[in-house]
């Protein structure tokens, strides 16, 4: 993050972090530990490996499906888990950064098979949650992968149901470093 601010114009308080899976849990752990100021993270059927004892008081989006079999929404291993780790809970995750930003209970909003979670907390940060029946391990609203491909490496498709790309970049777009 220095090094591309260093050379380019970069706005110091719109700076993102958002990944899939294991980028995912990259996201919060540099919310635990990066050295930068970054304004929120994003992320897709992951959460936090490891302890976060001073997490940043940082805007949280994830998106998960509830049939993800890599990293489970309700934690533990993966019965397609490659890395076999005992992933905590999204909501474990969630109550890491809920406390540090000093959330007001939130607002729930479900359409079809989506639910979103909604919290507002101090200093405009937001905390949200979107969960996703019948998805599993996948990034909503990305190019299906080919037939044959899908079925060789067991690969969760995407769903339909919203697209993670624009959900994320306007969940970023409102909430800005303060």
């Amino acid at each position: 993050i220095a090094t591309i601010s260093s050379t380019n114009s970069v706005d110091s308080h719109r700076v993102y972090i958002a990944g899939i899976s294991n980028g995912a849990a990259m996201a919060y752990r540099y919310a635990c530990d990066g050295r930068a100021l970054i304004a929120a993270i994003g992320s897709v059927s992951g959460t936090m490996s490891g302890t976060c004892p001073k997490p940043r008081s940082v805007s949280v989006m994830e998106i998960h499906g509830l049939e993800d079999r890599n990293i489970p929404f309700a934690g533990g291993v993966g019965t397609k888990g490659v890395t076999h780790l005992d992933w905590p809970s999204v909501a474990k995750t969630l109550v890491t950064f809920r406390n540090a930003d000093r959330c007001k209970p939130a607002t729930i909003h479900q359409s079809g098979v989506v639910v979103r979670s909604d919290e507002e907390c101090a200093g405009g940060r937001a905390i949200s949650l979107i969960t996703i029946q019948n998805a599993g391990h996948q990034w909503p609203g990305g190019v299906p992968h080919g037939p044959l491909i899908g079925r060789l490496l067991d690969l969760d498709p995407p769903s339909t149901a919203i697209d993670a790309t624009s959900t994320l970049w306007n969940f970023f777009l409102l909430h800005p470093a303060p």
